[in-house]
């Protein structure tokens, strides 16, 4: 999701605690590192915290995520930057991936 940055970002690429870390700045790499797919802690919990059902993290991030699509591709349009609005738009589904439906009205 760093595409839906204002700015360049580095992505530190780390895959476990001896192998060296690395910056990543490829769109491939970052499109292939959607949030969704990410260890959230409360689902290797169980969804249970001190005997109790805590809810699922991803669904809290759906709406950030769908905030951060809107406010990126507003942007865009308001900087001259067509491609860029129609980038973010085109992999907007890519974004959501791993994360549940946004629950109904």
């Amino acid at each position: 999701c760093a595409h839906l940055a204002r700015k360049t970002v580095r992505i530190l690429n780390v895959i476990g605690p001896e192998a060296p870390a690395s910056f990543e700045m490829s769109g491939l790499v970052v499109h292939n590192s959607v949030p969704g797919h990410g260890d959230f802690s409360c689902c290797q919990s169980g969804h249970m915290l001190d005997g109790r059902r805590i809810p699922c993290d991803k669904i809290y991030l759906r709406s950030v995520m769908a905030s951060l699509v809107v406010t990126c591709v507003d942007h865009a349009w308001r900087m001259g930057e067509p491609n860029r609005a129609r980038f973010v738009l085109c992999y907007a589904e890519k974004y959501f991936q791993g994360l549940p439906s946004a629950p109904g009205p």
